[in-house]
């Protein structure tokens, strides 16, 4: 398995210092936070992906998914207006940038029944359009959120009928929530595109992130590690972290993370790249 950075952790710095730092530390890809002001602002970034391709491929990375980042869930957002559009403009970047993903949260709104009648046509729309471009919009399950269970995330595949629908999962979500995270990889099984985590403390609504692998970390690996090596994903895994993050944190937990994995078996331990950790 590959290692990818989220770029919303650190938001305040220019693209190219975080890819430079990303690509240094170790990582295989980048998630850019795509959005109003951020990394890759989506009203100007078409015309920029010659130099956004330049610039990954320089430093050896990919890109295997998008993050819209800085605009709210789906379902508010298609409540305000203007979500269809904006992720139209991240499904054609991704297409310009040949980037498999555009991940979406579900958001929330007024009942739950509210969030499904808006999310299950604009998604019906989205991924045909999506289909088109060769790209695949992946369903991100969240606390407090629409989709908050693997049976939601399956009930929605059913409803919006396309192949560009797909999952992420999020080992930190499963956890607040107390999933059975390796019996949920199971059953999305190869709908999974995209694994993420945080550092964790507590469960909901009682929780508080920290640095992935930072002392006090509640984060178990193995259980879902483990089931996804049984399902055969050899994707991209995300340790996710946040702007108000010591400013060194992508550099900072790459050793720990890898190591983990690679003593997990899902990983090659490169000593040159690794370090010695936290």
């Amino acid at each position: 398995m590959k290692l990818c950075y989220h770029t919303g952790g650190m938001d305040y710095l220019p693209f190219a210092v975080v890819v430079a730092e990303v690509a240094a530390a170790g990582y295989d890809g980048i998630g850019p936070a795509v959005g109003p002001g951020k990394h890759i602002d989506i009203a100007a970034a078409n015309a920029d992906t010659g130099a956004i391709r330049d610039l990954i491929a320089r430093h050896g990375l990919e890109i295997p998914i998008l993050n819209p980042w800085g605009v709210p869930g789906l379902a508010p957002h298609l409540k305000r207006g203007d979500a269809l559009p904006f992720y139209r403009a991240c499904i054609d970047l991704a297409a310009n940038l040949g980037v498999p993903h555009v991940k979406f949260l579900p958001g929330a709104v007024g009942s739950d029944r509210e969030g499904w009648l808006l999310l299950i046509p604009a998604l019906r729309e989205l991924c045909a359009y999506a289909e088109q471009k060769g790209v695949a919009l992946v369903q991100h399950h969240h606390e407090d959120q629409v989709l908050d269970t693997p049976e939601k995330m399956l009930l929605l595949e059913y409803w919006v009928r396309s192949p560009a629908l797909k999952c992420l999962v999020d080992i930190c979500n499963m956890h607040l929530l107390i999933w059975d995270a390796p019996a949920a990889i199971r059953k999305l099984g190869d709908r999974i595109v995209h694994v993420r985590f945080k550092g964790i403390v507590g469960r909901y609504p009682h929780s508080h992130f920290i640095v992935p692998g930072d002392p006090g970390d509640e984060t178990d690996l193995a259980p879902p590690v483990n089931a996804l090596r049984e399902i055969g994903y050899t994707g991209y895994l995300d340790p996710v972290t946040f702007p108000w993050m010591p400013r060194d944190h992508a550099t900072a937990m790459y050793p720990n993370v890898a190591r983990r994995l690679a003593a997990l078996g899902v990983r090659e331990h490169r000593d040159n790249r690794e370090g010695s950790g936290m």
